[in-house]
């Protein structure tokens, strides 16, 4: 029998910055987004929208929707379906209609981004105790002028930020830690953890009427799923690692500011 699996649909909805008068919306709820996506289903997959609307025995589906930490314009909306057919019509759905505009009290938001990840039910359920999860933020360590004009600078790669936070730790590594074997721990990292979410954004900011500043801030989340491994020293280097500035706030990396936060 083959393993049931949960599809998690996760779209970044923005909204227009350049339209005038615009308010931001600190919050959209999940009733909201609900009918937002069956209004979505209705136009462009009406027969996927019936499945899912009269199905009242059981709901083979959830949603949920959240602002962005650092963006007021931004919110990520999830969909995950517990049955293959739902998830591969709603991504066809969503595929074709990339330029499809979502209103949230008049205000409206199009599809930024769309990310996708599906997993086995009964490795979720056998692995929740044990999954760590820990995310990466960063900003460039000085601005970028550009007098009274946008500049778009080319954001760091996945690579850099990671070489650049392991240097920092074997440069300050303290009493009964060692360091980290950049090349094996990137061969270990690629292998076995699985990056959930990686975004990487120019920020613009000004400081004084005449000087504009921009730069480029991001974060990565990833998760390991394994807790110990006494033949494999990399779960313990990531653990130290992410945990590295759980007291002391933050480090400097070579890309600034660096803030590592562990959850789940």
């Amino acid at each position: 029998m083959a393993a049931k699996m949960l599809h998690a649909i996760t779209l970044d909805l923005e909204r227009d910055q350049e339209m005038p008068g615009v308010p931001e919306l600190a919050e959209i709820s999940g009733a909201t987004w609900r009918a937002a996506i069956l209004k979505f289903l209705s136009e462009k997959a009406p027969v996927l929208h019936d499945e899912l609307h009269e199905n009242t025995k059981r709901r083979d589906y959830s949603v949920g929707i959240r602002a962005d930490e650092h963006e007021p314009h931004l919110f990520h909306g999830n969909i995950r379906f517990f049955t293959d057919s739902g998830a591969e019509s709603f991504l066809r759905a969503i595929l074709d209609a990339k330029a499809y505009t979502f209103v949230f009290h008049g205000i409206p938001y199009k599809i930024k981004d769309l990310s996708y990840v599906h997993s086995s039910l009964a490795e979720i359920r056998g692995n929740a105790r044990h999954v760590q999860r820990f995310k990466i933020e960063f900003e460039s360590p000085a601005f970028f002028r550009k007098e009274r004009r946008y500049s778009r600078l080319e954001p760091p790669s996945t690579d850099l930020v990671f070489e650049n936070t392991i240097a920092t730790w074997n440069a300050l590594v303290r009493d009964g830690d060692t360091k980290i074997d950049l090349d094996a721990f990137m061969d270990y990292a690629w292998e076995s953890v699985k990056i959930n979410r990686a975004r990487l954004k120019t920020d613009l900011g000004q400081v004084n009427r005449d000087t504009d500043l921009a730069g480029y801030v991001g974060y990565i989340e990833w998760s390991c799923k394994e807790t110990e491994n006494p033949s494999n020293p990399w779960i313990d280097a990531m653990l130290r690692l992410a945990e590295w500035t759980g007291v002391g706030g933050s480090r400097s990396s070579g890309m600034g500011r660096v803030k590592y936060t562990r959850f789940g």
